[in-house]
């Protein structure tokens, strides 16, 4: 029904475990797509209360519109809606870090093709990108989720754009790690602890000042984080 590279349809949907979540729908380490879905085969809730053979869902799973009929111009239309509604369905999405003179505590807030740090930060100083696993270890590429030290001359800003990143899963071990966040600020109340390995008040930004309890995780930016065992957190700002 639709030509939108971001609209799949379906003409039967099975769902063993549950509703799933636009995200499970995409490639790996891409965002969720809007999804067209014809319900009269689908053995799910859509079934009930009246619902007409085709709705539209939004990117939180959610029913953006039940069309009145399958007129292709106004689904398509709606479908649109949806996209533009939907900031986890852009194909591109930029963050501005800004960066003080001195040492920072950076991170990689969206996909990019080429993570090198030289290229994402050109006005770092060479050679000062460092990760942390026990010790200090000299770096390249930056990962997703992972925190690092760089080094600047001077204050100043850089913009990165890539695809945005709305969850990710860290592996913490034990004592004290550098991580980074999502695409979006996180309220660090929102990250998720399974097994509570986080310790209380142990979630630390960096500023020309010194060391600062965090409150909220900011894009670009790397933070302390302790933990009393190994294991693993999510932070989502779907």
């Amino acid at each position: 029904m639709s030509e939108h590279e971001f609209v799949q349809a379906f003409s039967t949907v099975y769902f063993p475990t549950g509703a799933f979540t636009c995200e499970e729908w995409g490639e790996l380490g891409e965002s969720g797509v809007p999804v067209l879905i014809e319900t009269f085969t689908m053995y799910s809730w859509f079934m009930y209360d009246g619902f007409p053979e085709f709705v539209i869902l939004d990117h939180n799973m959610t029913v953006f519109d039940k069309p009145p009929e399958l007129d292709p111009a106004y689904i398509n239309e709606r479908i649109q809606d949806a996209l533009n509604n939907c900031n986890q369905c852009n194909t591109s999405w930029s963050v501005q870090i800004n960066y003080n003179e001195g040492w920072n505590l950076v991170g990689l807030p969206v996909g990019v093709e080429d993570a090198s740090y030289n290229i994402l930060f050109p006005e770092s100083i060479e050679g000062t990108l460092y990760s942390f696993s026990g010790g200090y270890n000299p770096e390249i590429i930056l990962i997703h989720g992972e925190g690092y030290w760089l080094r600047f001359i001077w204050a100043g800003s850089t913009t990165i754009t890539g695809t945005p990143i709305n969850e990710l899963t860290i592996s913490l071990s034990e004592g004290w790690n550098l991580i980074t966040g999502t695409s979006n600020p996180l309220n660090i109340s929102d990250i998720l602890d399974p097994n509570g390995i986080i310790i209380s008040g142990t979630i630390y930004g960096f500023t020309p000042g010194g060391y600062t309890n965090a409150e909220i995780i900011e894009p670009g930016k790397g933070y302390w984080i302790r933990s009393n065992n190994s294991g693993t957190i999510i932070l989502s700002s779907n």
